[in-house]
C-alpha cells in the first residue's frame, strides 16, 4: 500500500474564440479568483492551478486530457503547464493521461480503465471535477467507489470550483464534495442487506463515529445490530426464533424513522419493503395464520438468496407443523380415545410431559404417512419416534382418513418425497449422487416453495391449520 497523496483532475477545452470566417483560433477559460477553504485567494484561468498552489504537496498528479485539451491547454505556451511552473509547482512527475473524445461504450470504458490504473493502491486521493470532457467526470465519480473498495484508496477530497458566469468581482469558492460520495457507500450497504443478507457494511458505517457523512435515521448502531441478527436468523434457518427477531428489526426500523432525514427515509424504505411483510401481529404465536406466513416468507427469502438447503429444511419443518397442529387438536379434544387411554395408564405429570415432548412426533409421523405413494405402507414402528402403536398409529391413521385421504388421492402430497430427497442431497454434498446443475436445483427449490405455500393455504382454507395452539380438552 503506497500511501501516496494523489491529485487527479480533468482538463477540458473552455470557450472557443473564432475568426471572421468562423474558424476556431483559441480555447480559453475565464480568469477567476478561486478560494480553497481558508487559504489565500488565487486568480487564474485554471482551477487546477489554484488547487495545486494551495492544497499542499502531492506525490503524484494525474491530469486527464483529450487530444484537443492537451493541444490548447497543456502543450501550448503560457497555459496550464507553464503557469504551474511559474508558480513553483514542479510538473516533471505529472502524468498526462490521454483519453478519447469518442462517446462509445468501448472508448469510455477504456478511459475509465486508464484513470484507475494511474491511481496506486492505498493512495490518499484528491479529485478535481470542475472541468472535463463530457462524461469523464461522471465516469470517474463511479470509479471513486471502485478505488476505495478494490484498491484501498481513501478519498481525501473531491473539489469543485463553483464559478458562476457573470459573477464579476466576486471570489469563487472551491467546495469539497467528498462527503457526498459516502452516499454510495450507504446505498451499497443497504443493497448488501436486501440482496445479499450481508449486514457487515451497514454495521461498519453505523459504527463509524468519526464518519463525515452520517445519514440521520440510518446511522443507528441498534438498527445495524438488528439487521445483523435478522441476517443470521435467515442464514441459520432459525425458524423457531424468526418472528421475534423480525419483530425487533421492524421495531428498530420504526424507531429509525423518528429522526430520519429524507435520504434516510428513502433507504429505510428499501429495508422495510424487503423485510416488512415477514412479521405480523400474531407471528410469534404458533399455528396462527401470521405464524405460518412468517415461516413461508422465511423459506422463500432463503431460496431467493441461494440458501437452498436451509429453505427446504424450513419447508419440511413447516409441513410437519401443519400435521402436528392437526394431530394436536385431535389429541386435546375431550373425546380423543388415544389421549384417554394414555391418561388411564400414566400419571398426570407423565401426560403433561408426553404432550410437551411428543406431540411434534405426531406431526412427523403423519408427514411420513402422506409422503408415501401408497399410504397403506405406513409402518408406525419404523420411525424411532413412533414405537407406541397404541397412541400414534390409531390417531395418525384417523387424521389421515378423516382429513387428508382425499388430498392424498389427488396427489397433493407427492412433492414431499422429492423435496426431502433434494434437501438430503444438498445436506450430504451430493455424495453418491450425481450433482444437478445449479439452475435446475434452484428451479426445483422454487417449485417446492410454491407447492408448500399452496398446500398450507389449502389446509388453512379447510380449517385444518391456522387455528392457533389447541385448547386443552377442547
Amino acid at each position: 500500500m503506497s500511501g501516496e497523496r494523489v491529485f487527479l483532475s480533468f482538463l477540458g477545452l473552455g470557450t472557443p474564440s473564432k475568426d471572421t470566417d468562423g474558424q476556431v483560433i483559441d480555447y480559453r477559460y475565464q480568469s477567476v479568483t478561486y478560494v480553497l477553504a481558508d487559504h489565500e485567494p488565487v486568480t487564474s484561468s485554471y482551477v487546477q492551478s489554484a488547487i495545486l498552489q494551495r492544497a499542499g504537496s502531492f506525490d503524484r498528479a494525474v491530469i486527464a486530457m483529450t487530444p484537443k485539451s492537451r493541444q490548447w491547454h497543456w502543450d501550448r505556451s503560457n497555459r496550464l503547464k507553464d503557469e504551474l511552473e511559474r508558480e513553483g509547482v514542479r510538473t516533471e512527475s505529472f502524468i498526462a493521461v490521454d483519453i478519447s473524445e469518442k462517446l462509445t461504450v468501448t472508448d469510455q470504458w477504456e478511459n475509465f480503465g486508464k484513470l484507475v490504473l494511474e491511481i496506486p493502491a492505498g493512495a490518499r486521493l484528491c479529485v478535481d471535477l470542475t472541468h472535463g470532457f463530457r462524461a469523464i467526470p461522471v465516469l470517474f465519480s463511479v470509479a471513486i467507489e471502485l478505488l476505495t473498495q478494490v484498491k484501498g484508496v481513501s478519498l481525501e477530497a473531491v473539489w469543485y470550483g463553483a464559478y458562476e458566469p457573470g459573477a464579476t468581482g466576486q471570489s469563487t469558492p472551491i467546495v469539497d464534495l467528498s462527503m457526498f460520495f459516502g452516499v454510495t457507500r450507504w446505498s451499497e450497504a443497504v443493497r448488501a442487506v436486501t440482496e445479499e443478507l450481508n449486514p457487515a457494511k451497514l454495521a461498519a458505517l453505523a459504527g463509524d463515529s468519526q464518519g463525515e457523512l452520517r445519514i440521520p435515521g440510518l446511522s443507528r448502531p441498534a438498527l445495524a445490530d438488528a439487521m445483523s441478527e435478522l441476517a443470521a436468523t435467515v442464514k441459520n434457518a432459525n425458524a423457531a426464533g424468526a418472528a421475534q427477531v423480525v419483530e425487533r428489526a421492524l421495531q428498530e426500523l420504526k424507531a429509525a424513522y423518528s429522526d430520519a432525514s429524507a435520504l434516510g427515509v428513502a433507504m429505510l424504505g428499501l429495508l422495510e419493503t424487503k423485510f416488512g411483510d415477514m412479521c405480523r401481529a400474531d407471528s410469534a404465536k404458533r399455528f396462527t395464520p401470521d405464524w405460518y406466513h412468517t415461516q413461508i416468507t422465511l423459506a422463500r427469502l432463503m431460496i431467493e438468496h441461494g440458501l437452498l438447503m436451509q429453505g427446504l429444511t424450513v419447508h419440511q419443518e413447516l409441513l410437519t407443523s401443519c400435521f402436528e397442529e392437526i394431530c394436536a387438536r385431535a389429541w386435546h379434544d375431550a373425546s380423543c380415545p388415544e389421549r384417554a387411554l394414555y391418561a388411564s395408564t400414566h400419571k398426570a405429570r407423565d401426560v403433561r410431559t408426553f404432550e410437551r415432548d411428543r406431540l411434534r412426533s405426531f406431526g412427523e409421523s403423519l408427514r411420513a404417512m402422506v409422503a408415501l405413494q401408497d399410504a397403506s405402507l405406513y409402518d408406525p414402528a419404523a420411525p424411532s419416534w413412533d414405537q407406541e402403536r397404541k397412541y400414534f398409529k390409531p390417531l395418525v391413521e384417523r387424521m389421515f382418513e378423516v382429513h387428508l385421504r382425499a388430498l392424498h388421492l389427488e396427489g397433493r402430497f407427492t412433492f414431499l418425497k422429492d423435496l426431502g430427497d433434494l434437501r438430503n442431497r444438498l445436506n450430504h454434498a451430493w455424495m453418491e449422487k450425481k450433482p444437478l446443475p445449479h439452475l435446475e436445483v434452484t428451479a426445483q427449490a422454487r417449485a417446492f416453495d410454491n407447492e408448500v405455500q399452496r398446500l398450507v393455504e389449502d389446509l388453512s382454507h379447510a380449517g385444518l391449520v391456522g387455528q392457533g395452539e389447541p385448547a386443552k380438552d377442547a
